[in-house]
């Protein structure tokens, strides 16, 4: 947090911190775990994404590389989440817990 007085309105400027990694198969780390444990990305018809996982026998796609659920892809869908820590300071005035599916 920052708090500019030499503005006459004294505003004040929040900055965030993300802690969360999107899981997204074109990601190169992503692309090359999910390739490694025998997943096929495939070019997004639709436009919505760049790539989407699927097997080599074909079936439902998804637009992540990790999820829970979507048990026939896995191997190659992954469970394990990234995770990052922060310590909580004086500065922090806000936590906001939410996914995509809220924005």
């Amino acid at each position: 947090v920052e708090n500019d007085s030499s503005d006459n309105n004294n505003t004040i400027t929040l900055e965030s911190l993300r802690l969360s990694t999107d899981h997204k198969p074109a990601k190169r780390e992503e692309a090359e775990r999910v390739r490694k444990n025998g997943g096929i990305l495939q070019a997004s018809l639709s436009g919505t994404c760049s790539y989407r996982l699927t097997q080599p026998w074909g079936g439902p796609t998804l637009a992540v590389s990790r999820s829970f659920g979507d048990f026939h892809l896995r191997p190659a869908l992954c469970v394990e989440p990234a995770v990052n820590c922060h310590t909580i300071n004086k500065l922090d005035q806000f936590f906001v817990v939410a996914s995509d599916g809220l924005w």
